[in-house]
């Protein structure tokens, strides 16, 4: 169990961006985190990018480029691990497994906390 959540926060942690979850992804042995990433890039995320919150062990992970405008590139996700607590009004719950829960804060309540809004690409 503890090797499974090293590999989520090795994967995850940091001010990583991430690759895209096509054909260099690698599994976060989370099947709720997993489907989020796969989710956003399917959707039309180009570079994923994730940071760890300070003195937790929660990610948040949003998109950074995106070729389209939806809720899974416009959202920001948040996986929490299970032995971890995450306190965020705006937050909504979207899925969990025996490793993480994983929220998600929408769009609006983006530019309340000191965010950055994703950059569009277009199709060049």
């Amino acid at each position: 169990m503890r090797y499974l959540l090293f590999s989520l926060a090795i994967i995850l942690a940091g001010c990583a961006t991430l690759r895209t979850a096509g054909k260099n992804f690698d599994s976060t042995s989370s099947i709720c985190a997993d489907g989020i990433l796969v989710n956003i890039d399917h959707a039309g995320c180009k570079k994923i990018h994730s940071r760890q919150i300070p003195g937790t062990s929660t990610l948040k992970v949003h998109c950074e480029v995106r070729k389209n405008l939806n809720p899974w590139t416009t959202n920001i996700f948040y996986f929490v691990p299970r032995h971890d607590s995450f306190s965020n009004p705006d937050a909504f719950a979207i899925c969990s497994d025996p490793l993480v829960d994983a929220l998600f804060v929408e769009p609006l309540t983006l530019y309340r906390n000191d965010s950055e809004p994703a950059t569009t690409q277009s199709d060049d």
